[in-house]
């Protein structure tokens, strides 16, 4: 047999598997990335195809679950002091606004159509920020940089600090 993954929400999900398992919701990401190529240039046609997809979703009688997440690297200069991040954009961004800025379009357009959105991926994932001193290795072999000691918690500095004032900036947005 030609082995096969199934991936929920996923870019090239099938609709028609997803429904055909049963699944009674999926998950559709929307990356910040994939509205905006650079501060101001917001790219309304890929917001539309985006909640094209939201809209076959829920004719398929399945749930859209939304994930709003990753940041732009135009919007994280102070936050790659602050912290080693092991891919650019899982850092959070420097300034509320630009987060709201990023997911006000998408909430004002899928009101409505959608009930629910997820705020991150993994947001408690052990590699968005280290937890290791700086100089030694970080779990992926790379040496942990200097960073801040206030700041190189992943528990304190990303989930606290970070991570809940996104969470209420995007509630605050929606209602």
């Amino acid at each position: 047999a030609r082995p096969f993954t199934i991936r929920f929400g996923a870019q090239g999900s099938s609709l028609d598997r997803e429904k055909g398992l049963g699944s009674q919701s999926t998950r559709i990401e929307i990356a910040w990335d994939h509205l905006f190529s650079e501060r101001g240039r917001f790219d309304r046609a890929r917001l539309e195809e985006l909640a094209d997809r939201v809209a076959s979703t829920r004719r398929a009688g399945i749930e859209p679950i939304v994930l709003l997440t990753y940041c732009h690297d135009w919007a994280q200069t102070l936050t790659d002091r602050q912290a080693t991040w092991f891919h650019p954009f899982f850092g959070p961004p420097d300034h509320i606004a630009d987060w709201k800025d990023f997911i006000r379009p998408v909430i004002e357009r899928l009101k409505g159509q959608v009930q629910w959105y997820e705020i991150w991926n993994e947001p408690d994932g052990h590699y968005l920020a280290n937890h290791t001193d700086p100089g030694s290795n970080t779990i992926f072999g790379k040496p942990a940089a200097e960073a801040d000691p206030e700041f190189h918690d992943n528990t304190r500095y990303w989930l606290q600090d970070r991570y809940v004032p996104l969470v209420m900036a995007t509630r605050e947005i929606a209602d």
